[in-house]
């Protein structure tokens, strides 16, 4: 998976692109009429008519959207549609909408890749977006849902690291999807590069909501109530690697920091076997028994991660 899967919307089947219009529609009507609203003097008839008028348009955005994901539109989809058309944007075929995020994945070592993965795809974005900043002469404009998306980073890394040791995941095979990773930081920066703003920002706020470190904290709530695996071994954390370095693979990739010897190879070798990879990881968990095993310990989420 070294490919963002987001689509434009000028690309949907038409019954997708049709519902996620009108949502962004009835959203842009809502908020026409609240700026009438506002403008109008308190208790007259105008008034209560446009707040009639609000309830309408809000309703019938609130069911248009439950039809949407009762036919399997991605939620993030969703999100885009109502927040352009209540910020005031026109409705744009060619705009990018965000990568669904993907389903949860049981506590295996499959997830470990999961997470990982996504962690560089995390990675690849910030490096990116500091780059595209960096070139207009601009500081970032959102440090709040900067510093989420950090969070989020290292959420899903601790989970990484304990689902890793819950499950007893050989050294091997840890640094092996490790430097996919890195692979995927680089090779996912290199493409988000040429991404406009307006569409590395929609990708950017898809990974920066609190659902996904609270999502992370709650996998390894289970985790510290009933263990899978066989074994418990020492923290992976020095083989797994952490988002800060994630991040670092990828702004050497754009030129914003100096590469190391010899890390432009690895990342060419580890790119090239992905597909190995995620047979290796399937076929050593398909191998494992997965009796209840509690007792492990799990990495504290309750630090402030810096990247």
């Amino acid at each position: 998976m070294t490919e963002p899967t987001s689509r434009r919307i000028k690309d949907l089947p038409p019954a997708q692109a049709i519902v996620l219009h009108r949502i962004h529609d009835l959203a842009a009507r809502g908020t026409e009429l609240r700026r009438a609203r506002q403008n109008t003097a308190p208790g007259t008839p105008e008034s209560a008519q446009l707040t009639d008028n609000i309830d309408t348009a809000d309703r019938d955005r609130a069911l248009t959207e439950i039809r949407a994901r009762s036919t399997s539109v991605p939620v993030p989809w969703i999100d885009y549609a109502r927040r352009t058309g209540q910020t005031g944007r026109p409705w744009d075929p060619d705009r990018l909408l965000p990568t669904p995020q993907p389903s949860d994945i049981r506590a295996s070592p499959a997830r470990v890749d999961s997470d990982m993965r996504r962690i560089a795809d995390m990675a690849a974005l910030t490096a990116a977006r500091e780059h595209q900043l960096a070139t207009a002469g601009t500081i970032e404009p959102e440090p709040a849902a900067a510093q989420q998306l950090r969070r989020n980073m290292a959420a899903l890394h601790t989970r990484a690291i304990a689902t890793a040791d819950a499950h007893g995941l050989p050294d091997k095979l840890r640094r092996r999807i490790a430097r996919t990773a890195s692979a995927e930081a680089e090779t996912r920066a290199l493409l988000y590069r040429d991404y406009t703003p307006d569409d590395l920002d929609t990708e950017w706020r898809n990974h920066a909501t609190i659902g996904i470190a609270d999502n992370a904290r709650q996998s390894i709530r289970s985790l510290r109530r009933t263990g899978r695996g066989v074994g418990v071994v020492p923290s992976a954390g020095a083989d797994l690697t952490a988002p800060g370095a994630l991040v670092e693979h990828a702004r050497r990739a754009l030129g914003t920091a100096e590469a190391q010897p010899g890390e432009g190879m690895d990342a060419a070798i580890a790119a090239a076997l992905p597909q190995t990879l995620d047979t290796e990881v399937s076929a050593w968990d398909s191998q494992q028994p997965h009796a209840e095993a509690p007792g492990h310990s799990v990495p504290s989420l309750d630090r402030d991660p810096q990247l």
